[in-house]
């Protein structure tokens, strides 16, 4: 843990007399990283209620603080003058919608920053600025050395403490010996007709179609192995397979929409896929 504050600290380039800010609860690393930073680099540490309108009663500059995406959305919508009381901001625990992406391109007197943690890992590993770097590509802290296996899954070696490789589940594209574009989750991987199909490529692609929730999952297939489906929590949700079309290739199309009851979420407020398709199906629609 103070190995990863340590670089934070120095990529952050945080110095003793920064103001942090902490919102996340200390139940999750997220929060228990942010009082280990305080600690690491004798810095003064805000603690703010674990909430969405967290910057409500804020009145005092902070010059780095971490937040999930939800509170970020809240301080934009809900207290927009509340946002330039920040110099910078580390976002993480949830996926940053387009929506939200573009209200922080538009606080150009913020760094807005996008946290990329290894679920092998304890805290963050890389970062990339929203700003500055393309989607999904991220910079690795000093003292890191990655590679991948076989499966083109990310590998980590920390050349501080030499501890050995770790080995991850996610599928990335090496781009430089510090740098890396994220894929997906080997995990989410569909395998359909002998075809590899990235759930977190497919949802991406479609996201700007359709404005109810929902995720792409397999479903078993008795003669492609696996079928790609929409899944969703919405029973009115209809689209075509047409409109699919105008963003989609032919064989990354779903075939169906199956409505379930509600997403079951991680503790880091990601969407557990293979709880949420495991629940009973409200109302299955073949996608014409």
């Amino acid at each position: 843990m103070r190995n990863s504050a340590l670089r934070t600290i120095e990529f952050f380039n945080l110095k003793k007399e920064d103001v942090l800010y902490s919102c996340l609860s200390c139940s999750t690393i997220a929060g228990t990283m942010m009082m280990v930073r305080a600690l690491v680099g004798n810095q003064k540490i805000i603690i703010g209620p674990v909430t969405l309108d967290t910057v409500k009663f804020l009145d005092e500059p902070i010059s780095f603080a971490a937040m999930i995406p939800a509170q970020v959305e809240g301080m934009i919508t809900n207290f927009p003058e509340k946002a330039y009381l920040f110099k910078k901001v580390l976002l993480g625990g949830g996926v940053i919608s387009k929506e939200l992406n573009t209200k922080i391109y538009h606080l150009k007197e913020v760094g807005f920053f996008q946290s990329y943690g290894m679920t092998e890992t304890i805290s963050h590993i890389a970062i990339r600025s929203l700003a500055e770097h393309p989607e999904n590509t991220y910079l690795i802290l000093e003292g890191l050395c990655i590679g991948v296996d076989e499966r083109g899954c990310l590998w980590l070696n920390d050349e501080v403490t030499n501890s050995g490789l770790i080995q991850s589940n996610d599928i990335v594209e090496i781009l430089s010996p510090t740098s890396f574009k994220w894929i997906g989750r080997w995990d989410n991987v569909i395998n359909s007709g002998g075809k590899k199909f990235f759930t977190e490529e497919l949802e991406k692609k479609i996201s700007s179609l359709l404005s109810a929730p929902f995720f792409i999952g397999p479903v078993p297939h008795k003669i492609w192995g696996e079928q790609i489906t929409l899944f969703t929590t919405d029973q009115e949700l209809e689209i075509s397979k047409g409109k699919l079309a105008s963003v989609l290739d032919d064989h990354e199309i779903p075939k169906e929409i199956i409505v379930i009851n509600e997403f079951i979420f991680t503790r880091n407020h990601k969407i557990n896929r293979s709880e949420s398709i495991n629940q009973p199906a409200i109302a299955i629609k073949e996608i014409l």
